[in-house]
């Protein structure tokens, strides 16, 4: 089986394989590695790391008696071995005095720690780190805490919500981890936390593989449209227009939602969205304050959109005590009927 490339990396003796559907960090050396992988997962010695593609919504109660295909075809019996439904061959590579790290990332399985699980797809969040020096066993697994400490930086950066729940993910059902010692030098390593010079190394290089790949591979750019970025609160738009029709005549279709290019709008709509999070959570403020700062936000998206027409509208609207009682059932609300009316002063 030949590989359509190889990447011989800057650690010698460290070399990554991409095939169709799998790819293979080999090292002419044996490797110590920690993982949570599906085959040969926990605490072991192996010179090849493999991930490899599956199905999408691909379920198994044996899964690595696929890999164990992979160490027949490669006539080797240590794979530690992972599974994703991202393309691997879309694989993010960075390398750093002496940290190789590769990352494939899928979110649309994205969670968040101790909610109720009720949707499942095979998105996955899979990273390898290999480490030149020699690293005891506790800073091996000083190492997982790190990578995971750079992941969750790279949800939160991006703003990425559970599909269960819409609450923020720190990232999916299914991660898995990998990292490994070449065991070089001559004293061990005992400490890898985002403190030390090697974890802060490790730290910045998984950030930046997980963060390159979601992006370019998922789409989720931090400036995702705003009706996304809704959605992905479990907050339906769509609802919010069919509400506000008799209200706002002429109320945009969801579709022209996605059209609105304007930056300002866009950072308006989303601030409202955080300080919705954060009521919701049970961190911001209280519910009046709430409703009075989505109502200030409404009004500065119209005026943005359709002038001093448009805001004169949005203050009149206000004063519809339906309208308020449709805010206080659904505060986001607010901001939609921003868009509608200032989309209506549009020239």
């Amino acid at each position: 089986m030949e590989p359509n490339k190889v990447i011989e990396l800057p650690t010698k003796g460290l070399r990554l394989e991409i095939y169709d559907s799998v790819i293979i960090l080999r090292s002419d050396e044996d490797m110590r590695v920690l993982s949570s992988a599906v085959k040969n997962g926990g605490l072991c010695t192996s010179k090849n790391i493999l991930n490899m593609s599956v199905r999408w919504m691909y379920y198994s109660p044996t899964p690595e008696k696929e890999i164990e295909r992979y160490e027949e075809v490669f006539g080797v019996d240590d794979i530690v071995g992972m599974m994703t439904a991202a393309d691997v061959k879309k694989a993010v590579v960075r390398h750093q005095e002496g940290v190789t790290v590769v990352a494939t990332a899928g979110v649309s399985n994205a969670a968040s720690p101790g909610e109720e699980v009720e949707i499942w797809h095979n998105g996955t969040i899979n990273i390898i780190v290999v480490v030149e020096n020699k690293l005891k066993d506790e800073a091996l697994a000083n190492s997982i805490i790190t990578i995971t400490e750079a992941k969750t930086q790279v949800f939160n950066m991006l703003d990425i919500r559970s599909v269960n729940s819409g609450m923020p993910a720190t990232g999916t059902t299914t991660d898995c981890v990998a990292v490994a010692s070449l065991g070089r030098g001559d004293e061990a390593i005992r400490y890898t936390s985002s403190g030390t010079d090697i974890g802060r190394t490790m730290g910045k290089l998984v950030f930046e593989c997980v963060l390159d790949n979601i992006i370019l591979n998922n789409g989720l750019s931090p400036k995702r449209s705003m009706i996304r970025r809704a959605s992905e609160r479990k907050i339906d738009v769509k609802v919010h227009l069919d509400l506000i029709a008799d209200i706002v005549k002429g109320a945009l279709p969801l579709e022209d939602l996605e059209n609105i290019e304007d930056e300002t709008v866009r950072c308006l709509y989303v601030s409202g969205l955080r300080i919705y999070d954060e009521y919701s959570d049970g961190k911001g403020a209280d519910r009046a304050s709430l409703i009075e700062s989505l109502k200030i936000l409404g009004k500065a998206i119209s005026k943005r959109l359709g002038g001093p027409a448009a805001e004169e509208e949005y203050e009149n609207i206000m004063n519809d005590d339906n309208v308020e009682a449709m805010a206080e059932e659904d505060a986001p609300l607010l901001l939609t009927l921003g868009l509608a009316i200032g989309n209506r002063h549009l020239e």
